[in-house]
């Protein structure tokens, strides 16, 4: 599918539109039960209202925190940790886009967080065609003393379908980024490339390093808000230019930079760009690289409001949120819900 006519292009948006629909929705949730999720995504978002309500359930904020932490549950479910529940990171990955997907037209207060979490997992591997039993999930979150039945996993793939409008097709950024590494030790290596003639054996470039770094750092960018903020392709740019600034694995002689310390990553995306794309449209994507890079940096700093779920939140404040989201919640009314 091409990606400009895809889901995943037309959840793009600004910082301030990402703010601005999630006040619309939690503007929207007054307290009154909703039976059907909402989808905006693909559409221009509604006005907000001129005069909001004076005391929201639930702030942006405290919206963004609960979304995030059951987020960090999705590894766990279907990740490294999760034995024969185990797939490749692309569920995880689409799992996730399914749940910030759904949570921009719709609030924690109307639709249950956990549940909701367990069936893009459900629905994502599907989607992958690396299927987990909803029984094996049920079986899973069990072990983490969560426990969503099989009933409710099956409800909730089917509320969730609903709030992401069917549109269920997912663009990753680990293959861009895999062609990014190996094209940058072609150029790296290349006639006028960064190494030299005098160079010797140990100078050598290797890859493996420099991808599990930028691996790294793609996965802290993809669980995160940038998800909703830039392309699977500027994403991957941005994480190989985080991944070399956090590498030092290059030797040193007479103070000169050797190894991948010594590439400079905006001349190589200037020089592979150069012939294919005009100067204008090299230039913005160099405007937006490095706006993405200064995002992808800020990950985790205080007062950052790009939440990544890869980063531990204050236990404490979890626990403030959801006791305050206890006593609004629309589901499971007369129900004890574990957090």
């Amino acid at each position: 599918m091409d990606y400009k006519l895809s889901t995943s292009h037309a959840c793009l948006m600004s910082p301030a539109e990402l703010s601005q629909l999630r006040s619309l929705v939690l503007a929207a949730a007054d307290g009154s039960p909703v039976s059907t999720p909402r989808c905006l995504i693909g559409i221009p978002p509604p006005t907000l209202p001129s005069s909001p309500p004076s005391s929201p359930l639930l702030d942006v904020g405290e919206e963004a925190t609960l979304v995030t932490f059951y987020a960090a549950m999705i590894r766990p479910l279907c990740g490294k940790e999760a034995g024969q529940r185990r797939r490749p990171e692309k569920v995880a990955d689409t799992a996730h886009q399914f749940l910030k997907r759904f949570y921009l037209s719709n609030s924690v207060v109307h639709f249950n967080p956990l549940k909701i979490m367990v069936a893009s997992v459900f629905l994502a591997s599907k989607v992958e065609d690396l299927t987990i039993s909803a029984t094996s999930l049920s079986e899973g979150t069990k072990e983490k003393n969560k426990e969503v039945s099989v009933e409710d996993i099956v409800k909730h793939e089917l509320l969730l379908l609903s709030g992401l409008g069917f549109q269920i097709h997912c663009h990753h950024s680990f293959r861009p980024l895999m062609g990014f590494v190996n094209d940058l030790q072609r150029y790296a290596t290349s006639e006028g490339g960064i190494l030299s003639s005098t160079d010797t054996k140990e100078d050598a470039l290797d890859v493996s390093p420099l991808y599990k770094t930028c691996r790294s750092k793609l996965e802290e960018l993809t669980f995160s808000d940038m998800v909703l903020l830039h392309s699977p392709g500027m994403l991957a740019a941005a994480a190989l230019a985080l991944g070399l600034e956090s590498l030092k694995i290059g030797k040193k002689k007479d103070g000169e930079k050797k190894g991948w310390e010594a590439v400079d990553v905006m001349a190589y995306f200037e020089k592979t760009f150069v012939g294919t794309r005009t100067e204008e449209e090299i230039t913005k994507f160099n405007e937006d690289l490095k706006l993405t890079i200064e995002q992808g940096r800020g990950i985790g700093a205080e007062g950052s409001t790009l939440n990544c779920a890869l980063i531990k939140l204050d236990v404490p404040t979890v626990k403030a949120v959801y006791k305050k989201l206890k006593k609004v919640k629309m589901w499971d009314v007369g129900a004890e819900e574990g957090g």
